[in-house]
């Protein structure tokens, strides 16, 4: 990998995770601004929503650079388990 390849991947990997920040709050809000409408949107996960997009995200960065992805991955283990209860995944 070159300098030109790396500016490049650092560039794509700010704005991902500029997005995925952005597609959080937005979720988040309209979320909750839904709950507040109708009490039976209760069900819907913004936090599974969230663990989605993140590994969406790892996954797309592991085909461009499966070194870079294993620096920036810093998911806890049991975060890769897809068996995993998400509760006990991701404590509140």
């Amino acid at each position: 990998m070159n300098a030109n390849d790396l500016a490049v991947l650092t560039l794509w990997l700010a704005r991902e995770v500029a997005r995925l920040h952005g597609q959080v709050a937005s979720l988040h809000a309209v979320v909750e601004e839904l709950r507040v409408v109708d009490r039976r949107l209760d069900g819907i996960d913004a936090a599974q929503i969230q663990v989605d997009s993140l590994q969406e995200f790892y996954e797309h960065l592991e085909a461009m650079n499966p070194q870079i992805a294993a620096l920036v991955d810093d998911r806890p283990p049991r975060a890769l388990d897809v068996d995993a209860d998400i509760d006990s995944t991701f404590p509140e």
